[in-house]
């Protein structure tokens, strides 16, 4: 497959600050699906920045735990036959 047929690959976008932010990072990971080895997107590792703003933004919003999203996502992960 030459650069004209490659399909382009969808990056992620960081989650800060209630902000979808581009990462200033390097190191990037490939979203791969297992049964066609097709490369879905690419995911940034975080910089140290980066997370320490992400944790800084929770911390002051405690209240992000009760939103219906996440315990919706926890009820889902911890009792998955529910």
């Amino acid at each position: 497959m030459d650069a004209a047929t490659t399909p382009k690959v969808a990056t992620v976008k960081l989650l800060i600050n209630g902000q979808f932010v581009e990462s200033k990072t390097t190191q990037w990971r490939d979203v791969v699906n297992p049964a066609t080895q097709q490369v879905l997107a690419r995911v940034p590792f975080a910089t140290p920045d980066e997370v320490n703003a992400a944790v800084a933004n929770a911390k002051e919003w405690p209240q992000w735990k009760e939103r219906s999203e996440f315990r919706a996502m926890r009820t889902e992960v911890l009792d998955p036959k529910r």
